[in-house]
């Protein structure tokens, strides 16, 4: 899986979007919108408007992408009419944790802002590799969820290393770090030795290496960003645990009402009463025919 990765990360791209084939079959591009997993997920389980998804088109910077993927969390959280809330506390507090991380999102990438645009597959694991006898490694299958992504997204360590996802994770957080860490130290030594030895054998490689961002994800917050913006369905127990104490110094809702844009202050007490309406009557209305969302 590391040799994948290293070679993954020599795929370079001037824009953030999905992998179009040219009409002569000769190559690709990058030609619309990245089709990502929670994007699948919150249409096909969340009944969640396509039409209503922040972009139809490319992105030129990382920054860019970052709030579309903050939009569509708010989104998701308007158009959920059942479920999504437990109170009117609770809903404020989604509300605001969403739009808080919309500031941060915004100016998440310094350094990898503009470039450079790496070939991700959201979806990779070692379940994709097809081996020989002698466990080489012989093609890798299931591309979808690919796409051109921000570097910072693939220099995390892989959520794979304990065959699930996080979120999966029964114990909670805390027992996923704690089963989590020494697996990623073993990920990275081996990925440490198969950079060591692409370099004996002449390779240009980066600098910092892969290896050495990956080594930094989970200090420097970029694991967690990945997957508070990547997957709808945990964003809040993602971001109140790992993203807000590193960026704000209180959990009073008043205190954080105070640091929302005008409009979203403003928005925010009718916000909430509709929501409680919608949750409370119990109703579900389709946004899109069946019909429709099979053909997305």
């Amino acid at each position: 899986m590391a040799e994948v990765l290293l070679e993954l990360s020599k795929c370079r791209f001037p824009a953030i979007g999905a992998l179009v084939e040219s009409e002569s079959g000769e190559g690709w591009h990058i030609g619309s919108r990245p089709i990502t997993f929670n994007m699948n997920e919150i249409v096909a389980r969340g009944n969640f408007p396509p039409k209503l998804l922040a972009s139809q088109g490319t992105f030129g910077t990382a920054n860019e992408y970052f709030s579309s993927l903050a939009d569509d969390h708010l989104r998701h959280l308007e158009t959920q009419r059942n479920g999504a809330v437990i109170d009117e506390s609770d809903c404020r507090k989604k509300y605001i944790a969403r739009c808080l991380f919309r500031k941060i999102a915004g100016q998440f990438s310094t350094t990898f802002n503009h470039e450079p645009f790496m070939l991700l597959c959201e979806d990779l694991r070692p379940a994709n590799l097809l081996v020989d006898q002698d466990f080489n490694v012989a093609g890798v299958v299931d591309w979808e969820f690919s796409y051109s992504a921000p570097a910072e997204f693939f220099h995390c360590t892989p959520w794979w290393l304990l065959l699930g996802r996080p979120e999966t994770w029964e114990a909670g957080f805390d027992d996923f770090l704690a089963h989590y860490i020494p697996r990623q130290q073993v990920f990275l030594d081996i990925l440490q030795n198969c950079e060591e030895e692409l370099f004996k054998n002449g390779a240009a490689l980066d600098s910092p290496r892969l290896s050495e961002h990956m080594a930094q994800s989970l200090k420097n917050g970029q694991f967690w960003f990945f997957l508070a913006a990547t997957y709808g369905w945990t964003f809040d127990d993602v971001y109140w645990k790992f993203l807000h104490p590193k960026y704000y110094e209180t959990e009073s809702l008043h205190e954080l009402e105070l640091l929302l844009s005008p409009e979203e202050q403003q928005n925010i007490g009718t916000f909430v009463v509709e929501k409680m309406n919608t949750s409370n009557d119990g109703k579900f209305i389709l946004h899109e025919p069946i019909e429709a969302m099979m053909k997305w």
